[in-house]
């Protein structure tokens, strides 16, 4: 088991369909968010709902199981109390709080907070179930890539959805969802709101925190940066496809992999992001394809990396093949994380040496530049 460090807290969040019945409800979403105060990073860790997995008391089964078991048999702490128990004694995870939401409840938040402005980097598909070819009135609900300003339902769509995609893939989407809620709420105007949201949305989840311990996390919020919000997911490296003796398709976790997935929960942020971030370069990107509003996605996806990007806008031209990277003022740290991140070649690094341009870096984004899974 990988040893926490004194000054970590990890939060479990639970999504399910409805807080009524949830003796027979699986859960929709697993996830676990470790939050390191002395270091003043936050790692988020998706759990696949068909896991197998021990459950206490139980048996083996998928992870998605033992919330709705925990209500049934009344165990200590109920749903929420067996579920942390299970992710401690299969993935070693020890749990501190928990909070639950239903998709109602979801939608409420959103809509009380204004909605949400989410960077889509690649189009998804919105609707739940395909549509009936017999109702000329149906049609496929896609969300093109670009911002989108989103209210609670379309946010819920965004984060439910599989179609077209994988579980995994929407793990990816609802962990981008808490990247965005946590930017948001953090600012000058959210924050003197929070004990009045506090008690107006207490009924739109359920959780064993309290209002103390939400206003005591707020000085670490505020002073996360985004390059120490990191994503992790137990996925198809840490997992492999097995059917049960009763047909069901399950994932078999690697234990090992999955260790040192949990060992990078608590690991010390990118020395190399955090060198990047403070050398301060000024960035601006455009978009060198006919792709709509690429640079916003690229620029977007550049911020979570401790970058610092001073506009967007159009290339001098819509038909670069391949995304270039013009130096006016050297930055070696930005420059090197820009390399790495993007994969750029030598040939599309050109030095411009001039100190009357409003940037240091230009980044045009060629047709080579993929931001889908970045």
């Amino acid at each position: 088991m990988v040893a926490v460090p004194e000054d970590v807290v990890n939060i479990l969040l639970v999504g399910v369909d409805s807080a009524r019945n949830l003796k027979s409800q699986n859960t929709d979403t697993i996830m676990v968010v470790s939050v390191n105060k002395a270091t003043r990073q936050v790692s988020m860790l998706s759990i696949p709902r068909d896991l197998w997995v021990h459950i206490p008391t139980y048996g083996w089964d998928r992870i998605n199981q033992a919330h709705k078991w925990g209500h049934r048999i009344d165990y200590p702490g109920k749903g929420p109390g067996l579920l942390m128990r299970t992710l401690e004694v299969n993935l070693g995870i020890p749990l501190h709080y928990w909070a639950r939401m239903d998709f109602q409840g979801f939608t409420r938040v959103v809509d009380e907070l204004g909605g949400v402005e989410m960077t889509v980097a690649c189009p998804v598909n919105l609707r739940y179930v395909a549509p009936d070819p017999n109702d000329a009135n149906q049609e496929e609900r896609i969300l093109e890539a670009g911002v989108h300003h989103m209210d609670g339902d379309t946010a819920l769509r965004y984060v439910r959805t599989r179609r077209d995609g994988t579980d995994f893939d929407r793990a990816s989407r609802q962990q981008q969802f808490l990247r965005v809620l946590w930017d948001q709420t953090k600012s000058p105007d959210i924050i003197p709101k929070i004990p009045e949201l506090w008690s107006a949305l207490t009924d739109a989840f359920q959780t064993d925190l309290n209002l103390a311990n939400v206003l005591s996390m707020i000085p670490v919020a505020l002073e996360i940066k985004p390059q120490h919000v990191r994503s992790r997911h137990i996925g198809f490296r840490e997992t492999t496809n097995w059917v049960t003796d009763e047909g069901a398709k399950v994932l078999l976790p690697d234990r090992d992999k999955i260790q040192q997935i949990v060992a990078g929960l608590y690991a010390p942020s990118s020395a190399a992001a955090d060198q990047a971030a403070n050398e301060a370069a000024r960035i601006q990107v455009r978009n060198g394809t006919y792709r709509h509003q690429l640079a916003k996605i690229g620029a977007d996806q550049l911020r979570w990396q401790g970058l610092h990007v001073i506009d967007t806008g159009l290339a001098d031209r819509p038909n670069y093949k391949q995304t270039r990277l013009i130096v006016f003022q050297d930055k070696p740290k930005a420059q090197s994380l820009l390399i790495q991140y993007l994969g750029l070649k030598p040939e599309n690094i050109i030095r411009q040496p001039d100190a009357s341009q409003p940037a240091d870096l230009l980044l045009i984004l060629g047709e080579d530049y993929d931001p889908c899974g970045r």
